[in-house]
């Protein structure tokens, strides 16, 4: 006897069942699989026999060919690589009602395979029947008609009419969406690309919204809104728009073309949409119809003063070391900034290969200001020295853009640099420092090697923006040894000092190192001196004074002391850090160290 349908004659040896396990779905697109079992009495193979399947409901289809067939059943496949699939001989696959396969064998036995449905609108049900059986196994030469006992009952699916959404919006509109209807639906929910639950207003029948984009919304230039309306029975219905977003005001990169997947507008150009206060360097950008790509890395002009210079000029720095990339920013509006950096070592005309993503994402808080933030990187075994490569530096409120090289980022900028370094420098740089000594301020730096140097030259700032030349000292011209200079700047005004120290040799090939800061009139005397190898001697401590090192990052970082005020940083990175001095729970002195550069 099958699960559902009539019985087999007395005496019929071929018999048939189907079984659906699920029972209720939400209608069409939702699937359930049915098991077909033939039954063979007979103690013989039977051959040349033909399967009769059937749907009930209009709207169901079959959502596949015959699978899992049991060993010795045999139905022929169709031919799925037939360009005309699945309107081929012994397709299944889209049809609904009525179809007719043949099956080549029957084993003796039990035998098994399996089909999946499309639940159609209405209850939905699977009938089956084979014919073409030799009258001395069925006598009727059918064998029963056998369906599921009870088929998949049909849910209540709501229904959203008269969705419709406006093609688009200029930035910093609004988008307003009324006139839909739901019917069938207990609860309704909006989301866009960005956000994965909007209230809405309005009712679950007649729902409406107003939407304001957010600002990755804005850099996208669109944002995709759908509605989904749920049943009381868990049935849902979705309908979705695209929204573009015009006028929309992009800073580009400027590095050659390839750096953005060949296309030079968004997306995938590498952008960032216009805000008030967030910058790199110090001058705001312009607005780009197009990114102003080139070899030189140059079409953004004098806005792009992230870096000090461009081309970029240090020496190739060595592969495996810890190198920074002293950058500039500034965040003077009420939304914390991320600060991430890029370069592409091999060359190979992306920034997406292994090392070629700075180590760190500087966080820099609301009105923090302008200051210089060091992006580290530890150069790769793929170093390409052979070549010019670039650098890309990002800013923006959104800290996962900037892990990104390319797209769109809101509400920041977004540079490029060309990276043409003219090799090794003469003048191997171990450090440059500074620190108030009375009222006046005192400078050192150390070379380890020289090879054809001509003379330094000193140059102070008040803003970072303007450096004058306030003194020139010859350099060593030739020396394996090292090398320690300072110079005694006693017309430094008050306040805070920006020095960097620019190097020259003999054929005119000039590099710049630092810039540093120095208070003067740091509290209580205290100051900072390098010592040999990588220490830092801390001058004015009293006996009960603590320290803290912070790196750029903000975070406190472990320090060993050879001494109660001697600080060892030969395990850390090149790189800026803050020395703290506290006095009995009280910061008395935040002191800037560049180390190694």
């Amino acid at each position: 006897m099958p699960v559902a349908g009539t019985a087999c004659p007395p005496g019929d040896q071929i018999s048939i069942a189907v079984n659906i396990p699920t029972a209720s779905s939400c209608g069409n697109g939702n699937y359930a699989q049915a098991t077909v079992t033939i039954t063979n009495n007979s103690g013989a193979t039977v051959s040349n026999t033909q399967l009769h399947l059937f749907l009930d409901a209009s709207d169901a289809t079959y959502a596949s060919e015959p699978y899992g067939l049991s060993a010795g059943l045999s139905i022929p496949a169709p031919n799925v690589l037939d360009p005309a699939y699945p309107f081929v001989p012994n397709a299944i696959f889209l049809q609904g009602a009525d179809v007719f396969l043949p099956i080549t064998s029957i084993p003796p036995g039990t035998s098994t395979f399996f089909v999946d449905i499309n639940i159609g609108s209405t209850t939905t049900n699977l009938f089956a029947q084979i014919d073409s059986i030799h009258t001395a196994i069925n006598a009727s030469g059918q064998s029963n008609l056998a369906s599921d006992a009870t088929g998949v009952t049909a849910l209540t699916v709501p229904v959203i009419s008269n969705f419709n959404c406006p093609g688009s919006i200029a930035s910093g509109g609004n988008i307003v969406i009324t006139g839909i209807s739901v019917s069938g639906a207990a609860s309704r929910t909006w989301s866009t690309t960005t956000v994965a639950s909007l209230a809405g207003t309005g009712t679950v029948a007649a729902p409406t919204l107003t939407y304001t984009p957010t600002p990755i919304d804005v850099a996208n230039g669109f944002v995709a809104i759908s509605l989904t309306a749920l049943s009381a029975s868990g049935c849902d219905a979705t309908e979705t728009c695209q929204v573009e977003i015009t006028n929309v005001q992009y800073d580009y990169g400027d590095a050659p073309v390839v750096y953005d997947l060949n296309i030079n507008y968004q997306p995938p150009a590498a952008a960032s949409t216009l805000f008030a206060g967030v910058n790199l360097g110090v001058l705001a950008p312009g607005t780009e119809v197009l990114a102003n790509n080139s070899v030189m890395a140059d079409g953004d002009g004098n806005e792009e003063d992230a870096l000090l210079f461009n081309p970029w000029t240090d020496p190739w720095p060595p592969i495996g070391s810890t190198y920074v990339l002293p950058t500039r920013a500034t965040n003077s509006s009420s939304q914390q900034a991320y600060l991430h950096a890029y370069v592409d070592w091999d060359a190979d005309g992306d920034f997406l290969d292994v090392g070629e993503s700075s180590l760190n994402t500087v966080v820099i808080p609301p009105l923090a200001g302008f200051a210089v933030h060091s992006m580290q990187f530890t150069v790769p075994p793929s170093v390409n020295t052979a070549s010019l490569f670039y650098i890309r530096i990002r800013l923006s409120v959104d800290s996962a853009a900037v892990m990104v090289p390319y797209m769109a980022a809101p509400r920041g900028e977004t540079e490029d640099y060309v990276w043409a370094s003219v090799g090794p420098l003469p003048v191997e740089m171990l450090g440059f420092s500074g620190h108030a000594e009375g009222n006046a301020v005192r400078l050192e730096w150390t070379t380890a090697t020289e090879t054809g140097s001509d003379h330094f030259e000193v140059e102070r700032s008040r803003d970072m923006l303007t450096f004058d030349p306030i003194a020139s000292m010859p350099a060593a011209g030739y020396s394996q040894a090292t090398t320690d200079y300072d110079l005694l700047d006693d017309e430094a005004p008050v306040g805070i000092d920006y020095y960097r120290l620019k190097q020259v040799d003999l054929n005119g090939e000039a590099r710049y190192h630092g810039p540093i800061a120095v208070s003067l009139g740091a509290a209580d005397g205290i100051w900072l001196q390098h010592m040999d190898g990588r220490s830092v001697f801390v001058h004015g401590l009293e006996d009960t004074d603590d320290l803290q090192v912070i790196d750029m990052a903000g975070r406190t970082i472990p320090i060993g002391l050879t001494a109660r005020n001697v600080i060892d940083l030969s395990t850390r990175p090149d790189g800026v850090y803050l020395v703290r001095v506290i006095r009995q729970g009280i910061v008395v002195a935040d002191l800037r160290w560049v180390e190694g550069r």
